[in-house]
């Protein structure tokens, strides 16, 4: 991605070395960095008609300023409580963790500069779509489980669930308050720069290191999706050309947003226990799928990207008809403990899934 260039302007030296301390290490590649603890350079800086993408200072720092810098391209970072911040300034506490402070600054960046396109041409995304046919994946946890070798074996991964009633958050936990509802609504709201905005969106899961839009807070938010919005949000997080892998987990529901993940996907997995009530849903939808070519137009080659993942989490006769697709079997994925990460020999199960 094209590089920003920021300016920090703050008295506290040891603040500004830690945070471009951190900005360095995981941002490196995309910010350029102008630090300032003198005012006065600062408003030499000013007036010397000083380009920069975005500038962050503190409120006490802004204070000191007789000349102060454009309020829609900067943030005040709030150092004190007595600390009377001009309301056309957008402000935010000094001490929150860096990240989120970063994360504020793009979310607000992205506002500001003029439309880029981000794509790197010479990296490319896979997108994997698991489809839960019985709406469950407790016995079937087959999409965050991918997400989750692909962090552990150090290859960047992205999962984002688009179920109606979100539980991500129940799997991955990280520090960003933003997540699909923030991203959402910069969808809906026609913003500029959603490569950024996704960016100021997405958390970096503390356990197992890796990406994810935290959970939305209201149905409506995916019942309302339509098919261009969730194609901008696929490819908002795919533009940013930084992960390997992007895992979409949904129910599997027949409605106008589903053959936009079907072109979108290099891979489709419809998985499901082997209860007989699962496979018979199984049953169906592969019924459903295998007309899916001719009505919406979706141009999907049923055998190159198409597979059916039955866990095998009880004894049963029930018939498979499937009509062709691939199909494999998966263990049981909890044989002993019930929690996140299933057990090994399920998720070796996987990889060699991911293999084939």
């Amino acid at each position: 991605m094209p590089q920003i260039r920021l300016f920090i302007g703050d008295r506290d030296a040891e603040f500004l070395d830690r945070l471009s301390s951190y900005i360095y290490r995981n941002k490196g590649n995309q910010f350029i960095l102008e630090l300032f603890t003198d005012p006065v350079k600062f408003e030499d800086w000013l007036n010397s008609d000083g380009k920069a993408d975005f500038i962050a200072v503190s409120s006490s720092f802004l204070d000191e300023l007789p000349v102060r810098p454009d309020p829609s391209k900067t943030l005040v970072l709030i150092d004190s409580p007595e600390s009377l911040i001009p309301e056309e300034f957008n402000a935010v506490d000094k001490y929150i963790s860096a990240e989120r402070l970063i994360k504020e600054i793009i979310s607000l960046v992205a506002d500001k500069l003029p439309l880029r396109n981000y794509k790197n041409k010479s990296c490319c995304s896979a997108v994997y779509l698991v489809l839960y046919a019985d709406g469950s994946d407790f016995y079937n946890p087959l999409a965050h489980s991918i997400a989750y070798l692909k962090a552990v074996d150090g290859s960047s991964s992205f999962y984002l669930n688009l179920d109606e009633l979100s539980n991500t958050d129940s799997y991955f936990q990280g520090n960003n308050q933003k997540g699909l509802s923030e991203m959402l609504y910069y969808i809906k709201a026609k913003k500029s720069n959603l490569a950024l905005k996704a960016e100021a969106c997405t958390s970096k899961d503390i356990n197992y290191g890796l990406y994810f839009m935290k959970g939305h807070q209201n149905p409506d938010d995916i019942r309302s999706m339509t098919p261009d919005e969730c194609a901008l949000l696929i490819n908002s997080i795919i533009e940013r050309s930084c992960y390997e892998s992007v895992i979409v987990s949904r129910a599997f529901i027949q409605d106008k947003i589903l053959p936009v993940l079907l072109n979108l996907a290099e891979k489709i997995f419809v998985t499901s226990s082997n209860f007989p009530s699962s496979l018979e849903r199984l049953n169906k939808i592969s019924e459903l799928l295998s007309g899916m070519g001719d009505t919406n137009g979706t141009e999907l080659t049923i055998g190159d990207k198409v597979c059916f993942c039955i866990n095998s989490v009880c004894r049963t006769n029930e018939f498979y008809r499937l009509n062709n697709f691939k199909k494999i079997f998966l263990p049981h994925p909890f044989a002993e403990n019930c929690c996140f990460p299933p057990s090994n020999e399920y998720l070796s199960a996987i990889k060699d899934l991911l293999e084939q």
